[in-house]
């Protein structure tokens, strides 16, 4: 049973789901190079939010996750206002989101969806990611590039494979 997280320039992390609630949290936010303050969460492709935050440490993720299923990583951020409510803003970690299905954050902000959700949605999301780096031309200086030695070989596959 494992399920996909998609998040950064369409990076996807396969995930095993037969295991604590914690422990998927935490192994989502080091495999996809979070902060160790940040706090994610996932949400299927139609827009509802899995709270894996706020699961119970003893749930198991196979519970309410579904076998197979894509998810979009999003990074929530917790703010209180002046009487001390708490509210919640949602950030997809998935560069292009908002080009490719452009009612992804009305539906994540849709209380009919979503009803835990405490702020409406903002008029634009930024994305907290790094900008793209631009791709270095193939045609490179061989003072700029490194050879592999001979001897190196390819990991594929769990079997060493000799380069040539």
């Amino acid at each position: 049973m494992f399920i996909i997280v998609r998040y950064g320039d369409d990076s996807q992390l396969l995930c095993n789901i037969n295991c604590r609630s914690r422990v998927l949290y935490e192994s989502i936010k080091d495999r996809c190079e979070c902060q160790t303050e940040d706090v994610i969460d996932l949400a299927d492709e139609t827009g509802t939010l899995k709270n894996l935050s706020d699961r119970p440490i003893q749930q198991y993720a196979l519970e309410y996750l579904t076998s197979r299923a894509s998810y979009i990583l999003m990074k929530v951020k917790k703010s209180e206002d002046a009487l001390g409510v708490e509210s919640k803003s949602y950030e997809p970690l998935l560069r292009g989101i908002q080009e490719n299905n452009p009612d992804f954050m009305a539906k994540v902000y849709n209380k009919k969806i979503n009803p835990d959700v405490t702020q409406s949605a903002p008029t634009r999301v930024t994305s907290s990611l790094p900008s793209k780096q631009p791709i270095k031309s193939s045609k490179t200086s061989r003072s700029q590039t490194k050879a592999a030695p001979s001897n190196a070989r390819l990991n594929v596959g769990g079997k060493g494979k000799r380069l040539h």
